[in-house]
């Protein structure tokens, strides 16, 4: 019975983990991780070939590697625009439970 009650209590965190993502509205940040994950997607999707002035004009590129930005941001291709701020929490709370 023991086993049964904690699988219940785990589900229903899971399920409380979803909700709040899903209700959770965009932080201050997250405009520009969008940004830099669609433009990081932009040029890799070039194979190289786009122009790199505006990449190398920030300096926080060098130090920042943007994979879970790019990542999310090939995801969110999937969705309509409407939808994208869900998504991008769901790919979060996705990695949470993984790294758990």
């Amino acid at each position: 019975m023991e086993k049964k009650s904690e699988n219940i209590i785990l589900f229903s965190l899971v399920i409380f983990a979803v909700y709040c993502s899903l209700i959770l509205g965009m932080s201050w940040d997250e405009p520009f991780h969008y940004l830099e994950g669609k433009n990081r997607l932009k040029y890799l999707f070039s194979f190289g070939g786009r122009e790199l002035d505006d990449w190398e004009l920030r300096s926080h590129y060098r130090y920042y590697s943007g994979f879970y930005d790019t990542l999310s941001a090939f995801i969110s291709q999937i969705v309509t625009i409407k939808y994208e701020v869900h998504i991008h929490h769901l790919i979060n709370l996705f990695f949470s439970l993984l790294t758990i």
